[in-house]
């Protein structure tokens, strides 16, 4: 083609021009193939990390609170920043994100509820407003409202609020799907990873290209001296005599112009050598940090497992432990009841044991001042003994009126009747008899209204314990309540820890995808470094 042109190289030129164009064609796809991967690896990684991003906000999101907030002068209040509060954890502990914000579906629309974001110096941030209207929606997001599932987006894609790389994680509430949270990562970060990638390969085939510049020249240089050596030599073949002094001078030159070409051409392949060294080095070390992390995401999503599976071994030891005592509390409730009863029947008791005291004293009290009746008659009957046997009416009259306790007077009157002369005699018998009784009389008095008092006082009694019976009831009542709460309360937990289990199982299965990657880039790298020693063999050999 050269020729074509008009323009002609000898032999050692050629051979130098293919020797560094072989060479910087070697460092080029070594380059290549270097920055393919490097730029996969980091775009799996930046997916890897929005989609873990977005699963921990989701898992963190307090879906009754936001459930609140549907209007928008609801921006602000105090459910919209309890809501959003672990999210601004989240933008601290990742500065490369932008947002992270929650969506709905209303009306076949999708609306924004709250969003959160940490600008930097400099960044102007546009909020969005509840249940403002999304017009933007990409297929990956739509794909998300779709199956309900986690989803990040394979390309970068522009909106009014900037150019940004997303991730999507569902919202659930009580086990129904509510809504997505979305996590975006300026594309700026990303950019300037994915640009500190390519500088570095523009940097390796800069140096490759002087590498195989040099390497061409003095290839050429030498390949040149020696055809023109040679030609020099077959022009004066026929002095040999005379100029043998000077055939012997130009092959030692010849001799050390070789030497010189294949010091030179080792110092290139030296060069190349260092240079492809250290870029496959930093692969490695890329490599090695990836697999580092992923081996570290994967051993915290076992401990969180672990801690998931004894949280929901307590949460079921929790709900064993409510239901024995919801139980106690109803036998509790029970027992009460039973000595609600019992108090109530003791009070009825009390208050009927009361009056028959009070009616026992009224007639203890008749019994007395009819005894001090009986005392005058048996005066009259000292002072009219002619009236005897009207005394003796009245006195069975009044014996008949007194009941048992009048038995006496029967007999006395009686007798009466029959020895008159023992009127004065029997008299002084039954003022005793009479005096002892109204003594006794007296002493039951005093006797029944102490034991009116103290019926009186456990009627008081029974119904204070009726009252704190009552009391105890409903507070027996709302501890069962909120022992049912409570059991209710350890179900939803058990399963929100269901929820994180499995977040955890994807978690793992995805840092074991990105260990795979991993080995499988580390492979290529190793092979692509068999290769890069192979060629500069065959450099060094030529």
């Amino acid at each position: 083609m050269l020729e074509r042109l008009g323009i002609r190289l000898g032999v050692g030129w050629r051979d130098g021009l293919i020797a560094g164009g072989a060479l910087f064609a070697a460092a080029a796809v070594t380059g290549l193939a270097v920055y393919l991967t490097a730029s996969s690896a980091l775009k799996n990684e930046v997916r890897t990390n929005l989609m873990r991003v977005a699963v921990s906000a989701a898992q963190l999101t307090d879906t009754t609170a936001h459930a609140r907030i549907t209007r928008p002068e609801d921006q602000g209040n105090a459910d919209y920043e309890h809501v959003r509060a672990p999210y601004f954890a989240l933008l601290r502990g990742n500065p490369d994100l932008a947002y992270i914000y929650t969506m709905v579906r209303v009306d076949g629309k999708t609306r924004f509820i709250m969003d959160a974001s940490i600008p930097k110096p400099g960044e102007t941030v546009l909020p969005t407003g509840v249940m403002e209207v999304y017009e933007d929606s990409t297929s990956t997001l739509e794909k998300a409202f779709a199956t309900q599932a986690p989803q990040v987006e394979s390309e970068t894609y522009t909106d009014k609020w900037g150019t940004f790389l997303s991730g999507y994680a569902p919202l659930v509430d009580k086990g129904r799907f509510v809504g997505l949270v979305g996590v975006d990562i300026r594309v700026d970060a990303y950019l300037k990873r994915l640009e500190g990638i390519r500088n570095a390969l523009l940097t390796g085939l800069g140096v490759a290209a002087l590498a195989a510049i040099a390497a061409g020249l003095i290839v050429g240089r030498h390949r040149h001296a020696a055809e023109r050596v040679r030609q020099e030599n077959a022009a004066r073949s026929q002095q040999l005599q005379a100029m043998e002094h000077d055939r012997l001078r130009t092959e030692h030159a010849a001799l050390q112009a070789e030497a010189s070409r294949r010091a030179a051409m080792s110092e290139a392949a030296t060069a190349f050598e260092q240079t492809a060294c250290r870029i496959l080095d930093q692969v490695k070390q890329s490599v090695g940090g990836l697999h580092e992390r992923a081996a570290d995401v994967s051993e915290i999503a076992i401990r969180t497992r672990e801690g998931v599976e004894t949280a929901a071994t307590a949460t079921r030891n929790t709900q064993e432990r409510a239901r024995h005592v919801s139980e106690a509390a109803q036998a509790l409730s029970l027992a009460i009841r039973d000595i609600a009863e019992r108090s109530a029947r003791s009070d009825a008791i009390a208050h009927e044991a009361a009056h028959r005291s009070a009616d026992a004293a009224a007639k203890l009290d008749s019994l007395s001042a009819r005894s001090a009746q009986i005392t005058d008659i048996i005066g009259l009957i000292d002072d009219v003994a002619s009236q005897i046997n009207l005394l003796a009416l009245n006195a069975t009259i009044e014996s008949a009126r007194a009941g048992d306790a009048g038995k006496g007077f029967a007999v006395v009157a009686s007798e009466v009747k029959t020895l008159s002369g023992r009127v004065a005699e029997a008299t002084r018998r039954i003022t005793t008899q009479i005096q002892d009784i109204q003594s006794a009389t007296r002493e039951t008095v005093d006797s029944v209204g102490a034991i009116r008092s103290i019926i009186e006082d456990m009627g008081r009694t029974a119904q204070d314990v009726a009252q704190a019976v009552e009391a105890q009831t409903g507070l027996t009542a709302r501890i069962g309540e909120t022992i049912e709460q409570t059991a209710a309360d350890a179900q939803a937990v058990g399963r929100t820890l269901q929820q994180v289990h499995r977040s955890a199982d994807e978690t793992d299965q995805t840092a074991a995808c990105v260990s795979e990657e991993s080995a499988h880039l580390a492979e290529e790298t190793a092979r692509l470094n068999g290769a890069v020693d192979a060629f500069l063999r065959a450099v060094r050999a030529a």
